[in-house]
Order: structure tokens, then C-alpha cells, then sequence
């Protein structure tokens, strides 16, 4: 267990306090340069809730390993060999839901027929003999149909309304970083000029029909353009590659 889920702390996790802390951890989370800094942060924010180990990670795609998908992770070293090594993954339903859902779910919220699967009702079964009562998972779907997930678990996880609406924010924040660090996944590109200027159009909330007719091109045009610099970002969506953008410095609102 790590030492951070023993750290007692009186600050209330529905105070301003939390929701300054996520904010700040969005804000600075570029600037850490290695993946335990990025780790002990998240650990820092989300140990009030009870969350003691964490998982980023990939779906595994054809012969690929759990193991071999592990951007980083903190705890459950024995839970971790035993399921890597006996391969729980391929019939683990939290995988499964990922796999389908775009939402943060909670393992809780899984509903798991014994008769219809037995292999996945005992991978669950199992987590709890390890300790956990429940954990948190946000599913990343990355261009180029790439399936991820961040997990927080713990052996007394209790979420707040307002901490199921955050910390899917710090865990997406911090894989992105993390990624970054490790160097996995598509290198960003250059934006070309016209996408950084379309994009400036997208951060000030214009359609891609008045887009067109400010640039003197078709509305078509516009989206692929707008694809194109997702793709080049690694962005979800436009939004997310507006906030990627500013970030970079790539573009100016």
C-alpha cells in the first residue's frame, strides 16, 4: 500500500479546497517531468476519497499482454502478478465495459451474470479477496480506436457526487501527461497554419459553416481540417484539442 493512503487528512473532499486542488493539478500537471511526480499527485488529490492504488494503462489488442499496456501504476503489487500472470484480462468485465462505455463507472455498477460468466464473476470475487471494496475506472478512447483506462481503487473508496465529476478530469490530465513522458502512443505533429487558425475559430465557439464563409472554403473543408489536428494532438474531440492548443501555445484566444 502506498504511503499516502495512511496520510490522514481534515480537509472535506466536497470543500473549495478539492475543487482548487483539481484545478491546480490541471493547470501544473505539463510541467512535471517524470511519472512519479505525475503518480504522487493524483495520489495527493484523490487519498482523501480512499483511493490507494491506481492503473493507467491500455486495452490489450491481439497478443498483447495486460503488462505490456502499463503506462504506470502505484499498489497491489501482488493483485497486479496474479492478474497479469493468469491473464484475467481477457475475461475481466471491467475490461469488457471499457471496451463499450465512454463513461467513468465504478466496478460497483457492474452488473455480472455468475451462470453466464463464471470466469468474470470470479475475477470480481477476487479483487475483493485482495482487498477492495470498490474502485473508480475512466475509459480513454484515443484516435486510431485505441482503448484506455485509468483506475482508482481502494479498500475503502468513498466518492463524492463532486469527485465523480472531477477526478475523471485529473485522470484523464494525468495519462495524457504520463503518456507524454513515457513516449507512447503517435508523436504530436505541427499544426499547419490554417489548422492552428481554424482552431482559433473553433476556442471562440464558431460552427464550421461560419468557419467557411469567414476563410472562403467549404464547411467540409473546415471538419477535415479539424480532424486532421485531432489527430495530429491526440485530441478526443475539437474541444479537447482547443485546450491542447492553448496549452501548447499553438494557438492565441
Amino acid at each position: 500500500m502506498n504511503k499516502l493512503a495512511n496520510t490522514v487528512t481534515s480537509i472535506d473532499p466536497d470543500s473549495d479546497q478539492f475543487q482548487f486542488d483539481t484545478i491546480a493539478f490541471a493547470m501544473r500537471v505539463a510541467s512535471w517531468d517524470t511519472v512519479a511526480k505525475v503518480v504522487d499527485e493524483v495520489l495527493r488529490i484523490t487519498n482523501r476519497f480512499g483511493v490507494e492504488t491506481l492503473y493507467f494503462c491500455g486495452v490489450p489488442r491481439g497478443r498483447q499482454t495486460f503488462a505490456e499496456t502499463v503506462l504506470a501504476k502505484s499498489g497491489a503489487d501482488e493483485w497486479f502478478s496474479e492478474y497479469t500472470r493468469k491473464g484475467y484480462f481477457r475475461v475481466d468485465p471491467v475490461i469488457r465495459e471499457v471496451r463499450r462505455n465512454g463513461r467513468p463507472f465504478l466496478w460497483s455498477e457492474i452488473v455480472v451474470n455468475q451462470e453466464k460468466s463464471p470466469d468474470g464473476a470470479a475475477v470480481m470475487n477476487k479483487r475483493h479477496t485482495y482487498g477492495f471494496n470498490d474502485g473508480l475506472v475512466v475509459p480513454i478512447h484515443s484516435p486510431g480506436n485505441r482503448t484506455n483506462l485509468v483506475s482508482m481503487s481502494g479498500t475503502h473508496l468513498n466518492l463524492t457526487p463532486l469527485a465523480r465529476q472531477l477526478l475523471p478530469l485529473v485522470a484523464i490530465r494525468a495519462f495524457e501527461r504520463i503518456q507524454d513522458i513515457n513516449l507512447v502512443g503517435p508523436q504530436k505533429s505541427s499544426l499547419t497554419a490554417r489548422e492552428c487558425e481554424i482552431l482559433s475559430y473553433v476556442a471562440r465557439g464558431e460552427s464550421a459553416a461560419r468557419i467557411g464563409v469567414a476563410l472562403s472554403i467549404a464547411e467540409n473543408t473546415v471538419e477535415t481540417h479539424v480532424r486532421h489536428a485531432c489527430l495530429k494532438l491526440g485530441a478526443f474531440n475539437r474541444a479537447h484539442a482547443v485546450a491542447i492548443a492553448i496549452t501548447d501555445n499553438l494557438i492565441q484566444i
